[in-house]
């Protein structure tokens, strides 16, 4: 039956025509909202530092790589993850922020080197549990200020915050004492949108892996 249809002149262009109107046609564009998400919190506007803002530095001796399980690109996912095992650009500028007693660690954070001497972690990366007068362990946010006042003179007893970057299997060629920090936070006040801080290290840990300004 569509043989014999088709066959007809009337037929044959009414399929043509179809198949012209249909190749043209082009769904609409989807609309963007412009609409601002309820509950959002506004972009923080930030003083400019000349001493830990800056660009991007790559140290000449280092590759980059985009592969951070060495020959690959992972997507890290829920059930997926897999850890970084490259030294690589700029893989190595990030590492682990943790807090010491006699060389054991009670506390870790992610930490990202933002310039030679400086990185960038949470607020809350200063809670510690530490002892109430009860001698209960209460969580107490650390501000920059009470940082000193928790360094004993014992140096069996001596808390210290250590940033270890380029950390492999548990595993850092070079470390650097925090001697300072800036916080969002401070006792009073633990908003999400200001949960920033960046420390001030001792040594320059980013003229060697590079850093992200």
């Amino acid at each position: 039956m569509l043989k014999q249809w088709l066959r007809k002149p009337f037929g044959v262009l009414l399929l043509v025509t179809l198949v012209v109107v249909l190749g043209l046609h082009q769904p609409a564009p989807a609309q963007v909202s412009d609409q601002t998400v309820p509950g959002a919190s506004a972009a923080i506007a930030l003083p400019f530092n000349a001493d830990t803002d800056s660009t991007t530095l790559l140290p000449p001796d280092l590759s980059q790589s985009d592969a951070p399980y060495g020959d690959s690109r992972v997507v890290i996912g829920a059930d997926e993850r897999r850890p970084v095992l490259t030294r690589e650009f700029p893989w190595v500028a990030m590492g682990r922020l943790e807090w010491q007693i006699q060389g054991e660690a009670i506390s870790t954070c992610t930490a990202t080197l933002i310039g030679p001497s400086a990185i960038l972690t949470n607020s809350h990366c200063l809670i510690l549990p530490l002892q109430d007068g009860s001698g209960d362990l209460v969580d107490t946010f650390i501000e920059p200020g009470d940082y000193r006042g928790l360094i004993a003179d014992n140096a069996d007893l001596r808390l210290k915050l250590v940033f270890k970057p380029s950390l492999i299997e548990g595993i850092a060629l070079d470390e650097a004492e925090i001697i300072s920090y800036e916080t969002g936070w401070s006792t009073n006040y633990m908003v999400e949108k200001d949960d920033w801080a960046v420390l001030r290290l001792a040594d320059a840990l980013g003229d060697y892996y590079g850093y992200m300004g």
